[in-house]
Formats: structure tokens, C-alpha cells, sequence
């Protein structure tokens, strides 16, 4: 026998915003003509929101402004999918880059970091543990999506170096991996130049 559910199960999608485009003003941010983020400026991100399966459309302003979308595209939405929507810099041109923040499911891991390039300027990047230099990502370009490392719950330092220049080094100190928990270390901002390059991790767990 089968016992009767009490409800519906939860199909709903969950989204959230990353303004990640370096030198671009504050934005507010609608679906299907809803704001779901009001004046986002530069390396902020929102909570996760629920949002139903299926097409939506996404239209990001400068914050105020109700004409004329710096970026305006339609998204299909998967049932119980988990996203970040990070608005960046394409050849001088607002647009989305979306990441899937689904850890992977199929491993006995529970902790991971996930390594995310979007400082448009920089060189290709890797990443390190910083006290025995263990090697976690390599070679990451812009916008590239990388996959999830698996890594013990604990307090880590990382070390960013590139592949061009063997005096760029920038240490990350004090990260607390969470248990049962994935994480993104997002690097923002400029090589070189305003606003200057720097990171910003998040907890995915919702």
C-alpha cells in the first residue's frame, strides 16, 4: 500500500543575482516585469528566490530606469534547478552568464568549492591551497564554468596565481568550508586597473 502525500510536491526553481560587471552602475533586476532586486551595485548578490518551472523573461535596468533594458532574454526554468544569474561584461555589452549551483550528487564528498572567473581582464587563473600548494583549479578563463572540488569541512587558504606572470599572487585566508554545504569563490573586479580585482564567496546550501 502506498500512503496518499499531504501536498504537492515542491517543482519550484530557485534563482539569485550576482552583479558582476566591473565599472557598470547599480541595476535592478525583473522577471516577467517583477522586481525581484532593487539597486544592485557591483560585487552584490542576492538571496536565492523561488521561481516556478518554465519560460521566463529577465530584464535588467540601471536602477530607476523602466525604459530601454540594458540586457532584456527569456530563460527556460528546469523544476527544483538552483541558479545563479551573473550579470557581466560581453565585448562591452551587458549580459547574463548563468551557472547551475547543483553540487554533484553522485559521490560519498559532501563539501565543495567551486572556482568561478569573472574579472574580464584577467589572464588565465589557478587556484591553490596556499600552505602546500596543492593544485584545485587550473587555467580557469572568463566565464568558464569549472566543476565542483571536493574538500574535508574545515578553514582553508587558497593562493590565485596565473599563467603568465609569476609575480601575481593574491591569498585568499580564512575560508570555512561548511559541512554538507557547496561553495563558489567568484573573482570580480579588474586586473590592473578600477574597480581593482578581489573575490567573493558564497554558501550555495539553500
Amino acid at each position: 500500500m502506498f500512503l496518499f502525500r499531504d501536498s504537492l510536491p515542491d517543482m519550484n526553481a530557485k534563482i539569485r543575482v550576482l552583479h558582476a560587471a566591473a565599472g557598470a552602475n547599480s541595476v535592478d533586476v525583473y522577471v516577467d516585469g517583477n522586481k525581484i532586486a532593487s539597486d544592485l551595485s557591483f560585487s552584490e548578490i542576492t538571496s536565492y528566490n523561488n521561481i516556478s518551472p518554465g519560460k521566463h523573461k529577465f530584464d535588467i535596468y540601471e536602477t530607476g530606469n523602466t525604459t530601454n533594458p540594458l540586457f532584456s532574454d527569456s530563460y527556460e526554468i528546469v523544476p527544483n534547478e538552483t541558479l545563479t544569474l551573473n550579470a557581466v561584461l560581453l565585448g562591452g555589452k551587458l549580459t547574463v552568464f548563468v551557472l547551475k549551483d547543483n553540487p554533484p550528487t553522485n559521490t560519498s564528498s559532501s563539501s565543495f568549492l567551486r572556482f568561478i572567473n569573472l574579472s574580464p581582464n584577467s589572464p588565465l587563473l589557478n587556484l591553490s591551497l596556499a600552505d602546500n600548494k596543492t593544485p584545485l583549479f587550473n587555467s580557469v578563463e572568463y566565464l568558464e564554468t569549472t566543476g565542483f572540488y571536493p574538500l574535508k569541512p574545515e578553514l582553508y587558504s587558497f593562493l590565485m596565481t596565473n599563467d603568465y606572470d609569476s609575480s601575481f599572487k593574491k591569498y585568499i585566508g580564512n575560508i570555512k568550508i561548511k559541512s554538507d554545504t557547496s561553495h563558489t569563490l567568484f573573482i570580480i573586479g579588474l586586473n590592473n586597473n578600477e574597480p581593482k580585482i578581489g573575490y567573493l564567496i558564497t554558501d550555495d546550501k539553500i
